[in-house]
């Protein structure tokens, strides 16, 4: 890829098909994390999306100009907007499931003394 992309050789379909690609292949491994409450995968996950977004600032938006560049980078902001709600989202849920059953066995064991 780094090769093509120095000498030139790399249409603007087949870079933005990288671009999607990557973003693809990190969504399914955030929807992996996800279902398997795994934090590891989840930042495995959001660093390849960070790479993705990187790739589009570096490589993707360099050749746009005009209307389309600012759309581009009003664009790329709601999604990374969209990203920082998602991860805090997922923070607080699984937080707030861990203390739950953390605390549940707790209120088991009360019981059975009492």
């Amino acid at each position: 890829l780094l090769g093509l992309l120095e000498d030139g050789d790399c249409a603007d379909g087949e870079l933005y098909t990288y671009t999607v690609v990557m973003l693809i292949v990190s969504i399914t491994v955030l929807f992996i994390a996800v279902c398997q409450r795994s934090r590891l995968l989840r930042k495995i996950a959001m660093a390849g999306i960070f790479l993705t977004i990187a790739k589009v600032f570096i490589l993707d938006m360099s050749g746009l100009s005009g209307l389309t560049r600012v759309v581009s980078f009003m664009g790329l902001g709601i999604v990374l907007m969209g990203l920082s709600w998602l991860n805090c989202w997922l923070n607080a849920a699984w937080l707030a499931s861990s203390l739950k059953s953390d605390s549940a066995p707790y209120h088991d064991q009360d019981k059975v003394n009492n």
